[in-house]
């Protein structure tokens, strides 16, 4: 994990004047720019109490898909132009031995007499606890760093196995879900349905770098004022009081009229020989995994001079989001699903990861098992990086795979239109395409008509009785 952040530190300047009534103007104006330097996030909206877990993770994804970091794990893998994990299965996918913070596993907020507050959350790798970290906040609520628990610390000492025992408690749940759904099983687990983690707290916790017992400021004391996070108060973006649940700022266009060249594109391109012979290398990939036990394949598609070429397949993938090796030239790649269910919130936070570090990566097109052909385009790069900013991706840890989804209270939006149309293709089908369109995601799902060859892209339209249903843009 990068875990390279820059210490930014706030310096207040005030300007003196010898006139008593300049002295009260400045202290009014530096009171005001104190309130305007608290979090966003940790403010309550409309009467809610402020969820402090749910505030750091934001905080941390947001500055990650802000800097490019990689504090949190939402950003492993994006673009890798060098891997060895091909369609050989003897080689391990990317995505093996990813490490990522579970925000979904959290201690409860714990609250100092000077006001400081601070969680704790497990960092994961390969389904362990490898380290602690606490998100800290301080300073009146002005500031917010990440620290790593020294495992030589009470703190590390005496609730790591807490921890671990959580997080396999969560596995066995989604494990348990997964042998009676067909679709992933994590959308069902909310946080909210998830126990806090009853940590005992050291005796002295003033300074974490002290009362936890030497802890590090490895991630280099992470971020610091709310500038650094895109999180102020006055920023261009509201979260629905504490952190992941708000809505995006960037102005809305006609969905259907952004759509339409992006589709078409994707119509002819899908139509060269070269996608074609994408496409024919991860079917065979996955052809020739033995039955009950299928991967998804993805394969590159570049572009050199003009060019459609086929690029090199990935395989061997047990995760929502399938990651391959995505280079300068790579304007697209395609991959399967080893089900009948169209692309998942991790497809489309792919895409996004994927456009951020090359910008020519515009579509992935994804294939079902049941004959259903989709392609994810890019629509609106600003709008793109706005949602990616605003709503980064929740990782979470399964028993045997790593899921990608929506954050907070998008997650809970998205997963209850699935309940409610059912855990089929058309139920998510409505889910995914609702959240792109209401919250201007700067990409759409487009499907193949059948009997055109033409990608559309899916709209939703609300009937009189409020009834969704899927349409095809024309």
């Amino acid at each position: 994990m990068n875990k390279n952040l820059l210490i930014t530190s706030l310096w207040g300047i005030l300007a003196l004047s010898t006139l008593s009534s300049c002295r009260t103007e400045d202290n009014i104006t530096q009171q005001k720019q104190e309130k305007d330097m608290r979090f966003a996030v940790f403010i309550p909206q409309s009467g809610k109490t402020v969820n402090y877990a749910d505030g750091f993770a934001h905080l941390m994804k947001r500055y990650d898909s802000i800097h490019k970091t990689n504090l949190s794990g939402m950003n492993n893998a994006p673009v890798v132009s060098h891997l060895n994990a091909s369609i050989d299965k003897n080689n391990l996918s990317s995505q093996s031995g990813e490490t990522f913070v579970a925000f979904n596993i959290r201690s409860q907020t714990v609250t100092e007499e000077n006001g400081n507050k601070w969680v704790v959350f497990p960092e994961v790798t390969n389904g362990k606890i490898a380290n602690l970290v606490v998100g800290f906040l301080s300073e009146k609520e002005t500031k917010v760093h990440y620290y790593l628990a020294s495992k030589e610390s009470e703190l590390y000492k005496n609730n790591i196995s807490l921890f671990q025992s959580s997080l396999e408690r969560y596995m066995k749940r989604i494990n348990k879900l997964n042998l009676n759904a067909s679709i992933n099983p994590v959308s069902y687990v909310k946080e909210t349905e998830i126990e806090e983690v009853v940590i005992t707290v050291p005796k002295k916790n003033l300074d974490p770098r002290e009362s936890f017992g030497g802890m590090n400021p490895a991630y280099n004391s992470g971020g610091g004022s709310c500038s650094d996070y895109g999180g102020c108060i006055n920023d261009y973006y509201a979260p629905g009081g504490g952190g992941g649940g708000g809505t995006s700022a960037h102005a809305q266009q006609d969905p259907c009229s952004k759509a339409k060249a992006p589709a078409e594109k994707a119509t002819n391109d899908y139509k060269n020989p070269a996608v074609q012979d994408a496409k024919k290398a991860v079917q065979d990939g996955y052809n020739s995994d033995p039955t009950g036990n299928k991967s998804e394949y993805t394969t590159m598609i570049n572009e050199e001079g003009g060019k459609l070429e086929k690029g090199t397949t990935y395989g061997g993938y047990n995760s929502s989001n399938v990651q391959g090796g995505v280079i300068s030239t790579t304007v697209a790649d395609i991959h399967n699903h080893n089900d009948e269910f169209p692309p998942s919130p991790g497809d489309v936070y792919g895409v996004m990861k994927a456009f951020n570090y090359y910008q020519k990566f515009r579509t992935r097109y994804v294939y079902t098992q049941g004959g259903e052909e989709y392609a994810i385009v890019v629509t609106d790069p600003a709008a793109l990086q706005n949602f990616y900013q605003t709503f980064p991706p929740n990782v979470t840890q399964g028993e045997t795979r790593i899921y990608t989804n929506f954050p907070g209270n998008l997650f809970n939006e998205w997963a209850e239109i699935v309940q409610q149309y059912g855990n089929n293709l058309l139920g998510n089908e409505i889910a995914l395409a609702q959240i792109l369109n209401k919250y201007n995601a700067g990409v759409a799902v487009t499907k193949k008509d059948k009997t055109t060859g033409d990608f559309k892209k899916l709209n939703v339209t609300e009937n009189s009785d409020g009834k969704k249903t899927i349409t095809n843009c024309n």
